[in-house]
This record gives structure tokens, C-alpha cells and sequence, in this order.
């Protein structure tokens, strides 16, 4: 821990240029604003607010690199101070945090201790053979066909655009029958306007980048606009194409999984985020509930994912990704959260009989 009397004043730091970035504060500050906004049109709207220049940004890069580059660019531009007061107006938790770090003994993490000399390691067991397993009783070891298994299936995700006339809107979605794919409600009918369906549907399959990192030529395929049906309470909608959809795209099963998912089992996600080309989630994927109505997870999505298919680890649909929801009175925890795929397939077959 810093000596607390040798700080200069809070104010100060944030008009140091350069960053002060050794100043225990600054890092604090930086952690905090990477872990709470973390979306990139989140921080968008904090920068705009700021009134500093987006462009300088490097927008692609993880929330920790991007807000690094803005407090660098906004400390040049003497912005730093209005940087920090627009994310502390975007989140309460985030202004109690700045509010810490400004008072006159700020609130900053302790230290990590350092770690023993492995000679003083002890309670190995005979061989180290139980150490070989990183986490007791959560094995991370897959069949190698898990990786073959996940590409074949990701050819039945697709990006959906959905054309209001106003504005077109971004989502992904999966096919589910001959002529069928799913997708969110949110996504294809304008829920902010009387739940008006989108004029045009237009799914776009393979879009992706090649293994030698050349995009593919999407296969574009027309929704019938007409024929859109689902439920704004359930988040589905079922998007019915004009022609048969190639062959050469799977049909995922939408019934439910032979095991539902549980707690601590990991989901992986395909997806459109921002109308990019297709990306898969496999990273800090635990699931933290599950029930008959949703699955709740840490898989990573942005915008563009609603409608995005949720894979266990036998590659076996087990929801329809459609939200990140917020813990009651904590900014700093989120979760992500999909429909359960065995509640979306009832309804669906009450709603709609049997998919085309």
C-alpha cells in the first residue's frame, strides 16, 4: 500500500500529463471503469459525453485496452477530469468507487502477497498425481472431436438483418427447420413501436473468415417478412424463408438437450456480435443458473448476438441467447442470458404447430 501523505491531490492526478499511471489511484480508477463499463456502447457514450474524440479509440480491442487508450487520449486532451465524472453520472457503483478513490485516505486494493519459495510448498499428494487435475471434480479435457463437431454445427448460424425502413437491425439466428430459423422477437419486430414486425428479413449464412483469414462470400437468403411469427414475452420469433435453405446447412434440434444444463457446466455461443463475422464464445463459459424458463452463463456476447444458439459441451442447443441482465443492486455483476430451448420449442409448437 502506498504512503497515502506523499499522494498528490486527486484532482491533480487527473490533470497530470502525462498519466500518472504508477499512482495506485489512476490504476484503481482504470480497473474499476474496465470492470464496470465494459460494453463498447457504454463506453461510447461515456467518451461522446466527455466530448472526446471517438476517433482516437482503438474500438476493436477488449474494454481494458479501449479505456486504457481513452484515459492516455482524453489525459492529453485535458480531458481526463470529464471523462471521469460522465462514468461516474453512467453508474452508481462506479461513482461510489471514484468517490474512495478521491477521498483524502482513499479505499485501494491491498497488495498481493508474495508467493513462497516452492520449497515451502506442502500437502502435495504422493507424485502430484491429484495436482495434474487443475480444479477437483471440473475437468477441462475434450475429444479433439469436440473442435470438428463445433464447426460443423456453426454452419447453421447465421447473421439476420431485419429492415424497418427507418433503420436495419443486426441479430443472429440458427436454422431450426426445411425453411425455418430462429431468432429472437427483439430482433425482427420493433418492440419500441408497438411490436411492428420488419418490413424485409435477410439471413446471411458463411458469413465468416476462412482458415487463411479471407472473408467468405455469404450465402444470402430472403425471409418472407409476412410470415414472421413468435413471442415478445418468450423472446423467440421464427423467421420462414422463401426457398429451402441449402443443404449444405445443418438443421440444429431444438427439443432440449438429453441433460439439462446445471450449474458450473460450460456453454459455448455462435454468434454475429455487431453484425461481424461469425465468432464462437468458449471462454469463462460456467453456467450460474438454470431453470425451466432461462439459462444464465459468463459466455461472452455483445450486440448483434441476440438470437445466437447456446451450445453445451456435446455441442447440443440448450438455449436462445436473447440478454445480459444486472444484479439487483450491484453494477458490477452481470451475467448473460438465454431462454431455455426446451420452453422456446413448447411454445413454439403451440404458437405455431410444427416449423416449415
Amino acid at each position: 500500500m502506498p504512503d497515502q501523505s506523499t499522494l498528490p491531490p486527486f484532482a491533480d492526478l487527473l490533470d497530470a500529463f502525462p498519466p500518472a499511471w504508477p499512482d495506485a489511484r489512476l490504476q484503481a480508477l482504470h480497473d474499476a471503469f474496465s470492470r464496470t463499463i465494459y460494453r463498447s456502447r457504454d463506453i461510447e457514450a461515456v467518451v461522446l459525453a466527455a466530448a472526446l474524440d471517438p476517433s482516437l479509440l482503438p474500438w476493436d480491442e477488449p474494454a481494458r485496452r479501449l479505456w486504457f487508450a481513452a484515459f492516455n487520449e482524453a489525459s492529453k486532451a485535458k480531458l481526463l477530469p470529464d471523462v471521469v465524472a460522465a462514468g461516474a453520472a453512467s453508474a452508481k457503483a462506479l461513482a461510489r468507487r471514484v468517490d474512495e478513490l478521491r477521498a483524502a485516505v482513499p479505499t485501494l486494493p491491498a497488495a498481493p502477497a508474495e508467493a513462497p519459495a516452492q520449497a515451502d510448498f506442502t500437502g502435495f499428494s504422493p507424485g502430484s498425481r491429484l495436482e495434474r487435475q487443475i480444479v477437483a471434480g471440473m475437468p477441462t479435457l475434450l475429444d479433439v472431436r469436440f473442435l470438428a463437431l463445433g464447426l460443423a454445427r456453426a454452419a447453421a448460424v447465421c447473421k439476420v438483418e431485419a429492415n424497418f425502413g427507418w433503420a436495419v437491425s443486426s441479430g443472429t439466428g440458427f436454422r431450426i427447420g426445411r425453411r425455418s430459423v430462429l431468432t429472437n422477437h427483439h430482433v425482427v419486430y420493433d418492440e419500441d413501436h408497438g411490436d411492428e414486425p420488419a418490413g424485409g428479413v435477410q439471413l446471411f449464412f458463411r458469413h465468416e473468415v476462412d482458415v487463411a483469414g479471407d472473408p467468405a462470400v455469404p450465402v444470402v437468403v430472403n425471409g418472407v417478412a409476412s410470415a414472421l411469427q413468435g413471442e415478445r414475452d418468450e423472446d423467440w420469433a421464427v423467421v420462414t424463408t422463401a426457398a429451402d435453405l441449402p443443404d449444405d446447412v445443418p438443421v440444429l434440434g431444438i427439443s432440449g438437450p438429453a441433460e439439462a444444463p446445471a450449474r458450473d457446466d460450460r456453454v459455448c455461443i455462435i454468434q454475429h456480435p455487431n453484425g461481424l463475422p461469425k465468432k464462437v464464445a468458449l471462454h469463462h463459459n460456467l453456467v450460474r443458473h438454470a431453470d425451466d424458463t432461462v439459462v444464465q452463463y459468463w459466455t461472452d456476447t455483445d450486440e448483434g448476438s441476440s438470437g445466437a444458439p447456446v451450445f453445451d459441451e456435446r455441442w447440443e442447443v440448450v438455449a436462445l441467447h436473447h440478454a445480459t441482465v444486472e444484479a439487483p443492486g450491484d453494477d458490477y455483476a452481470h451475467r448473460n442470458q438465454g431462454r431455455a430451448i426446451a420452453r422456446v420449442s413448447e411454445r413454439i409448437a403451440a404458437v405455431m404447430g410444427a416449423v416449415p
